[in-house]
């Protein structure tokens, strides 16, 4: 008798359903929760790249002057088109130059700093002459070859990212560096204020 019942057992398909479902359901939703969290994060850095595209075609478009309230004013417009929060995202706009040697052999390429203004949790760059060698070695491989006194504007973008859900994506930071030259001037002045 024992032998018959188990032969019984191991031929009855009642519950097949609900073992299989057992089984695959923690995998099914495991899929749907990494789906949601990586089109998220894919989301996200898409919203953020097109946000720092449309301040660079901003400030290449402005023919007059730009101060400390104009750059707040653009880390706002940051915050609004991408969803973030005072605290969350920062921006730096520079306006480099490009002084010497700045063609196909940039060796001796020799950039400075007209201006840069960052906010948050970040600093402009030193507009000081002598730190030539430093702000070509932090932006230099990311700036395009120019002719010498040329300017271009750097906009960068940095947003604070947090995942919605704790498995396979960790926090991070998306950053985005834009170089843009001037469509109407020759170069974007800065209003300190009559400071300097």
């Amino acid at each position: 008798m024992p032998r018959h019942m188990l032969s019984r057992f191991s031929r009855d398909t009642k519950g097949s359903v609900t073992v299989e479902a057992v089984i695959i359901l923690p995998l099914l939703v495991w899929w749907f929760v990494a789906s949601y969290a990586y089109f998220d994060a894919f989301n996200e850095r898409n919203v953020n790249l097109k946000a720092a595209y449309a301040l660079s075609d901003l400030l290449s478009r402005e023919m007059g002057t730009v101060d400390a309230d104009y750059m707040e004013g653009l880390d706002d417009v940051f915050q609004y088109m991408t969803g973030s929060s005072d605290g969350d995202s920062y921006i730096r706009v520079s306006l480099l130059r490009c002084s010497a040697n700045c063609g196909a052999d940039d060796t001796g390429r020799v950039l400075f700093a007209d201006w840069s203004y960052a906010t948050g949790a970040i600093e402009g760059y030193s507009t000081d002459t002598n730190d030539s060698d430093n702000l070509e070695s932090r932006v230099g491989d990311q700036i395009p070859i120019m002719p010498a006194g040329d300017r271009v504007i750097v906009v960068e973008t940095f947003m604070d990212y947090e995942s919605p859900f704790t498995g396979g994506l960790s926090d991070r930071v998306y950053d985005n560096f834009i170089v843009t030259r001037p469509r109407f001037v020759p170069k974007l002045d800065w209003d300190d204020g009559g400071t300097s």
